[in-house]
């Protein structure tokens, strides 16, 4: 991955509210996460970044994301001496902040399965959270590589248990895609998630985090049609089209990321976020089975429901994806 190119928007990026061509409408796009610049180059990762505004009270670390928006970085917290995520919005951002700032008022905070932030800090522009030293399903993936379907239980049960409760509340997230589901090791014996630890119980949880694009209907403007939002590889077809997203839209999402998980590969991909949203309306999914053959025609079947491109094929809620698909799994 090339993390010293200049800041832009990348394939990997989420989309909300950018001039694009147009040939569908303007959008919210977030960085596609092959080439997203997440990651600083090493020699920059201890070195604060210029527009970094320090908080009394905790101590910088390192960076965790190359400043081409927001600021993400690594804190200390000086009096619990406990490491935390700050997350620090630019002038132009203050909507996002408030934004996720009212998504996370109407989620409960004890569910297993969502990262809240522990403070947000308006004079700061700023939200802090915990530092889950598991790191983010992306670079899970990128270590074990291609997925045996018996090591998704976790995934199945965690990450559409959170989109469960927030679907019954009414939101909708919209960026669905690898980077925005952390690990939480809770074994303290363990060091790194592996192939091996994938199917324990025991050892980890999976948590949705940034909540920044999610959807209700309290917040109009970007809940209207004719805004693309969400990250291209991941964009349900009507999501490309600009049209309103609904619970459905975050099961499609749900379909590419278990694509890639299994597969190893992006099932609709491009040069730019055009030619990508494009195919995600056109174009099928090549057959993953030619891709992995220890998928079982059953478990195809649930995953090709889950990825339809009309809305109406699909699964209607995420408890119906999850049991379908556990109940192949066993």
């Amino acid at each position: 991955m090339n993390t010293d190119r200049p800041n832009q928007i990348g394939l990997e990026d989420s989309v909300a509210g950018a001039t694009l061509p147009t040939m569908i409408p303007p959008a919210t796009i977030r960085p596609d996460e092959r080439d997203d610049p997440s990651v600083p180059s090493v020699n920059s990762r201890s070195t604060p970044p210029p527009g970094l505004i320090q908080i009394p009270g905790y101590t910088f670390i390192e960076l965790l994301q190359k400043p081409d928006r927001n600021i993400v970085y690594r804190a200390k917290e000086d009096n619990s001496d406990q490491d935390v995520v700050v997350k620090q919005f630019t002038p132009e951002e203050l909507e996002q902040f408030t934004r996720q700032k009212d998504i996370e008022n109407r989620l409960p905070r004890d569910h297993p399965n969502l990262l809240l932030a522990d403070r947000f800090l308006a004079e700061y522009r700023s939200i802090i959270s915990r530092h889950l030293r598991g790191g983010d399903f992306h670079h899970l993936m990128d270590r074990v590589g291609m997925l045996h379907p018996s090591q998704t239980k976790v995934i199945a049960l965690n990450l559409l248990d959170a989109l469960h409760v927030m679907h019954t509340r009414g939101i909708i997230y919209r960026d669905v895609k690898s980077r925005n589901i952390l690990l939480d090791i809770i074994n303290p014996d363990v060091e790194n998630i592996t192939a091996e630890t994938l199917e324990s119980f025991l050892d980890f949880r999976l948590k949705l985090c940034d909540y920044e694009l999610a959807g209700h209907p309290s917040l109009s403007d970007e809940s209207k049609e004719g805004k693309r939002i969400g990250t291209p590889r991941y964009m349900a077809p009507e999501a490309c089209k600009g049209e309103k997203n609904d619970p459905r839209s975050d099961l499609y999402s749900v379909g590419v990321l278990f694509y890639r998980a299994l597969a190893g590969v992006y099932p609709i991909d491009g040069e730019n976020h055009e030619e990508i949203m494009a195919r995600q309306i056109s174009d099928s999914f090549p057959d993953i089975t030619e891709l992995n053959t220890e998928i079982t025609p059953g478990q195809k079947a649930v995953l090709e429901k889950l990825w339809a491109k009309d809305p109406k094929k699909r699964y209607q809620m995420a408890r119906d994806f999850q049991y379908d698909w556990l109940s192949e799994l066993c």
